[in-house]
């Protein structure tokens, strides 16, 4: 029995990639409203959190390998 909380990493591929495509969106929106009204000066925080999502769905879109 897999537990509930790590179907993607035990076969279920898409299900990973469909919950990294979410938070990529999201702080790609984010680093986009920072960007438009020039304000740097803490860009760092929604920038990490993208690195983060886009490394978990480039993870799962490769197929989990």
């Amino acid at each position: 029995m897999v537990p509930s909380g790590q179907v993607g990493l035990f076969g279920v591929h898409w299900l990973g990639l469909a919950a990294g495509i979410g938070p990529t969106a999201f702080f790609v929106g984010a680093v986009l409203v920072h960007v438009r009204p020039r304000v740097f000066h803490n860009i760092a925080f929604p920038g990490v959190f993208l690195m983060l999502a886009v490394v978990s769905t480039g993870f799962f879109a490769d197929g989990g390998r």
